[in-house]
């Protein structure tokens, strides 16, 4: 954007507004509908680009609930990207630009993710009904908690890679039994995880169906991410239940598609059965218990989907 160009809705011919009052501006700046938004406006002159770069930690809190979808994993992610940023409690302009530059990148992750995977999702014997819609199957893109989960666990292990082996090993111990399948299902993602990494051809979702191939050719450090986080999962299990834990990708060909079965709603049900090991006639898990094999409210986390995160 040139300097005498002005974001959408904003008047570009007033000469007043960089002469308004410094607590009015940061109120403007709040009530903008994106971050890219604020970026484009601070572009515009010099006062205007202070304002913003001197009060980003104010005007953060007004634009994030809508412009970072699962905004506190994206800030746990910002620190273990660079800590000396995403520590701060004072979030600073460089910090949200690399928070939507982030979002974006997860963004593109998603639509390649719908264009390979999701169209193909089967949802077999399972009732889709109330979860799609009657008569329905599931719809060719992720749907609201779906996308929750995808961008939450993309996150998780974009993280997970970028520590050491003692701090990533902490965090695996640190999480249910839920997030861990999430998080296993995840690792074999057939994409470059934050553009990151270098996959061959055939691991890039080019020929999904070629399991092998793209078995084969995901990158070491996450097949070892992906071992501990299942013996993480299997430790947890077997301390809990005293029995082996389930891989329930074996259901994916029906329910699912290729290895992708944990992350879709119709398969929730399942999933939490499975945690919970309810598949039985056992007694009821007791509440701490199950709080430490799935946690609820991290699929309650509200946002516009793919709203305000623009490109940077």
């Amino acid at each position: 954007m040139q300097p005498s160009e002005q974001p959408d809705g904003i008047n570009s011919h007033s000469p007043s507004l960089p002469s308004f009052p410094v607590e009015l501006l940061i109120e403007i700046f709040g009530f903008l509908p994106s971050f890219p938004t604020v970026f484009a406006l601070a572009a515009t002159c010099h006062q205007l680009r202070r304002i913003w770069l001197e009060n980003a930690v104010v005007i953060y809190p007004h634009l994030a609930a809508r412009s970072i979808p699962c905004e506190t994993h994206a800030r746990q992610f910002l620190a273990d990207q660079d800590f000396s940023v995403g520590r701060s409690s004072q979030l600073s302009a460089l910090g949200v630009r690399r928070m939507i530059r982030n979002a974006h990148i997860i963004e593109k992750a998603i639509q390649q993710f719908e264009k390979e995977v999701v169209c193909k999702v089967k949802t077999g014997g399972l009732p889709a009904a109330p979860f799609y819609g009657k008569g329905q199957g599931h719809p060719p893109f992720l749907t609201r908690s779906e996308r929750r989960r995808f961008i939450r666990t993309y996150y998780q292990l974009w993280g997970m890679l970028k520590l050491d082996h003692a701090e990533s090993q902490r965090r695996l111990e640190s999480m249910t039994v839920k997030q861990l399948y999430h998080l296993c299902e995840m690792c074999r993602l057939p994409q470059s995880i934050g553009h990151e990494e270098v996959l061959p051809a055939e691991a890039e979702g080019k020929n999904l169906e070629n399991t092998h191939l793209v078995e084969r050719g995901r990158p070491p450090d996450r097949d070892v991410l992906l071992e501990r986080a299942w013996h993480c999962l299997e430790q947890t299990y077997v301390r809990v239940h005293d029995e082996d834990a389930d891989e329930p990708w074996l259901e994916a060909k029906y329910e699912g598609y290729l290895w992708w079965i944990v992350i879709w709603d119709h398969w929730q049900p399942s999933l939490k059965a499975l945690a919970l090991c309810h598949r039985g006639m056992g007694p009821p898990t007791r509440l701490d218990i199950e709080k430490e094999l799935w946690d609820e409210s991290s699929d309650e986390e509200v946002y516009m989907d793919g709203e305000g995160i623009g490109k940077i």
